[in-house]
């Protein structure tokens, strides 16, 4: 890759770290995970599995989540 997309990539990094600290700061508990062109820019968890557990999210943490993540799925291969 071009210096200009390092760079462009660790700006993304950055960015999204800072919001995710602001979000996560704010309650938020979950697992993020973006990447792009299959390079991942991001893959980091927030807050703990059951409130007052304190027990942290990790990446590997499993959620019982339904068919909620049929629409996502969807949405992410349309674009």
């Amino acid at each position: 890759s071009t210096p200009c997309v390092g760079q462009e990539l660790s700006e993304v990094r950055s960015g999204l770290e800072a919001l995710m600290q602001r979000v996560g700061a704010g309650g938020f508990s979950g697992v993020v995970l973006v990447a792009r062109d299959g390079e991942t820019i991001i893959n980091r968890a927030y807050g703990e599995q059951s409130p007052g557990t304190q027990r942290a999210i990790t990446p590997d943490t499993a959620f019982d989540i339904g068919s909620l993540s049929k629409q996502f799925t969807a949405a992410g291969i349309l674009n």
